[in-house]
């Protein structure tokens, strides 16, 4: 498995945007989510995957944000994890569909 680093923001309502580095091209991925979650943001951002094809197209996720970390689990077996800057409380469980794009 490959590992890449980045970041991720979430907005006060229900969209989180994705962002890492892979061999100097961006991969970024826009989702929209539900519940609507609380803002959020995360500067030191893991993303592990198989292979970059796997950042390609659609993809859905299921996650939990807070009280200190962040884990979206990806349908095909990416997984997106880190340390929030700040503290979610409560935790939220959430759900997202979005698009990779470079």
């Amino acid at each position: 498995m490959s590992v890449a680093q980045g970041h991720v923001i979430g907005d006060n309502s229900n969209r989180i945007t994705l962002r890492f580095g892979i061999s100097g091209v961006e991969y970024d991925l826009t989702a929209q989510t539900s519940p609507p979650h609380p803002p959020f943001r995360a500067n030191n951002a893991t993303l592990t995957y198989n292979g970059t094809d796997q950042l390609h197209s659609s993809a859905s996720f299921n996650g939990r944000i807070g009280p200190d970390i962040f884990e979206f689990n990806f349908d095909n077996g990416v997984v997106a994890r880190g340390h929030l800057d700040t503290p979610v409380v409560p935790a939220q469980m959430i759900q997202g569909t979005g698009v990779w794009r470079q």
